[in-house]
């Protein structure tokens, strides 16, 4: 059954044609991604299939009837659509803005089913905060959770995933692969393309208004067919003949807007060869990182925002350089300066926030932080020998006086006993032993005299030449 027919459509917007003849059918049960540089025509082609935007010339049909014939009523039960714009005007909680997409249901039913849609996209505790309260990220997936919500045959999303981190961009792809396995036409525009081919059934290539390709991935994406759409002469060249260095260049460029063609001089200029040089799943990624992790390490904030900054302007994202600062705030600044782990939380929700380029300041703000913060690896070492310890002595049981004893069988037999109530005693210090029964005493966390750790280890001797006179006791 087809779900939706877009025949020859043309849409005028003063004096150019955003579509020209283009032409779209999508059947029930079929994912189509439609992908082309900013202004190619994406969000026109859904806002025409839903009677959004006048037709200069064509038809569409819903279901096989003509979009001019059906009430607004009867179009909201056979279509729903995600629109790109991320802004909500208003204080609505998340399942209030769920609950709008059920539009055919009780109020009750409707509550039930928004808050099954919102622990499908993975937001399980704010469903009664105001969606102005949360993430860009999170207003995200409500605004996803709503779409799902509707349940019609046919699911229009103007670019579904963005301002999700990758891990989220992942479950949204797949939220709406299910759909379309309950029988629903899912048409989504999107800029990323290996996700795009991953996912879809189908990708329709736009370029100028027209229908470049429209195929099935490995066919819609053939290196002379995006070269063409995505106005890149020479990108072949330029690629150095790796189909994947193509695919990440042209998702760089997707994000231009491009008035007209760019010669092979004009995007070197503009990507500096960058998608030879910097391929984000290749040898080169990881080089970057690791520049950006030692410049951290090494307390050198100047040279960590240069790292930091060749990263941005090769395409990495934003949200994954946000998770590595934050590693690097656990693993090499630590308790000498707790804060910056703080400080790196913040950066990644303003950028959440904000979005790029403005949210890029708040994530270069943490890195100059964590580049001057004191530096300690002592935390991170004495986990790991932990782990390890933990790992050959995993079954030894807890000492009976620790152990708990919710029975009384189990206070029969000694759980509990002697147990000695560290409020009670003088100082607030028993001084008892809780590692297993045999286990020498080990010491793994030895911080440094540096930053805050100076003021922990002083906490530490403190507590040792104390426990050893409550032993000696």
């Amino acid at each position: 059954m087809t779900a939706l027919s877009v025949q020859g459509v043309t849409v005028i917007r003063g004096d150019r044609a955003v579509l020209d003849a283009a032409s779209l059918t999508v059947a029930a049960g079929e994912l189509v991604g439609v992908v082309g540089t900013n202004g190619a025509g994406k969000t026109t082609l859904l806002r025409a299939a839903l009677g959004l935007v006048p037709l200069k010339a064509g038809k569409v049909e819903l279901a096989g009837r003509p979009l001019d014939r059906l009430s607004d009523a009867a179009r909201a039960r056979l279509a729903a659509y995600l629109p790109q714009e991320r802004h909500v005007g208003w204080n609505m909680s998340a399942l209030r803005i769920a609950t709008l997409g059920a539009v055919d249901l009780a109020p009750q039913e409707a509550e039930r089913v928004a808050d099954a849609a919102l622990s499908r996209v993975g937001l399980h505790d704010v469903r009664h905060r105001g969606v102005l309260d949360l993430s860009g990220g999170e207003r995200a997936r409500v605004l996803l959770a709503r779409l799902l919500v509707t349940g019609a045959p046919l699911l229009l999303a103007d670019e579904p995933i963005a301002g999700l981190d990758p891990d989220a961009q992942l479950l949204a792809m797949e939220l709406l692969r299910e759909e379309t396995r309950r029988g629903a036409a899912v048409v989504l525009t999107l800029h990323d393309l290996a996700l795009a081919a991953r996912f879809c059934d189908r990708l329709v290539v736009l370029h100028q208004g027209r229908v470049a390709a429209d195929a099935a991935p490995l066919g819609a994406l053939s290196s002379e067919v995006l070269a063409a759409a995505f106005n890149l002469d020479g990108a072949l060249e330029m690629a150095d003949g790796d189909g994947r260095a193509l695919l990440n260049l042209i998702e760089q460029v997707a994000a231009w807007t491009l008035p007209k063609p760019l010669d092979r001089a004009a995007l070197a200029t503009r990507l500096m060869r960058r998608a030879a040089k910097y391929d984000k799943a290749g040898e080169e990624h990881y080089n970057l990182i690791s520049a950006l992790h030692k410049s951290v390490r090494g307390s050198d904030p100047d040279a960590a925002l240069y790292w930091f900054c060749r990263m941005l302007e090769g395409g990495e994202d934003p949200r994954f350089l946000a998770r590595r600062i934050t590693r690097m705030a656990v693993e090499d600044i630590g308790l000498a300066d707790p804060q910056a782990q703080s400080v790196c939380i913040q950066g990644w929700e303003t950028y959440e926030r904000l979005g790029s380029p403005e949210g890029e300041l708040a994530l270069a703000q943490a890195v100059i932080y964590l580049a001057l913060a004191p530096k300690s690896n002592a935390g991170y070492v004495a986990y790991k020998a932990a782990r390890n310890a933990a790992r050959e002595s995993g079954s030894q049981p807890p000492p009976l006086h620790i152990r708990n004893a919710p029975t009384r069988l189990m206070k029969d037999i000694g759980y509990g006993a002697g147990y000695a109530y560290d409020h009670d005693a003088q100082d607030g210090f028993s001084g008892q032993d809780y590692f297993p029964d045999g286990m020498k005493r080990p010491v793994w966390y030895q911080p440094p005299e540096r930053g805050f750790e100076r003021e922990l280890k002083k906490r530490i001797d403190y507590f040792a030449k104390l426990r050893a006179k409550r032993q000696a006791e």
